[in-house]
């Protein structure tokens, strides 16, 4: 079954989201979905926007049919998206040869 709901929190100076969440926030928001190499628990995907632009983004969830409801201070939840991972949706690092025309 998948995921219904996904966790939106504040990590620093950004706004994150993690694995189905984070593509879930890429087809709202139109940013694309970060690889992240962990050298404990493998590669982390994650979507993330800056802080400052937290009200615009949090309406363009509304918009793409998304709601979203806050949990606790800089942490929120949002469902009605789709959180399905599509490897189109992530971004690849400007070194890995595969990225090259």
């Amino acid at each position: 079954m998948p995921q219904s709901a996904f966790c939106l929190m504040a990590v620093g100076m950004f706004y994150h989201a993690h694995d189905c969440g984070g593509f879930a926030l890429s087809r709202a928001i139109g940013y694309r979905v970060l690889r992240k190499k962990h050298r404990k628990h493998g590669d982390i995907l994650t979507c993330g926007f800056p802080a400052n632009q937290h009200d615009a983004l949090l309406q363009r969830i509304h918009e793409a049919g998304g709601e979203v409801e806050q949990t606790a201070d800089k942490t929120f939840l949002f469902r009605g998206l789709d959180g399905t991972p599509d490897e189109k949706l992530i971004a690849q690092p400007k070194n890995d040869p595969s990225s090259i025309p």
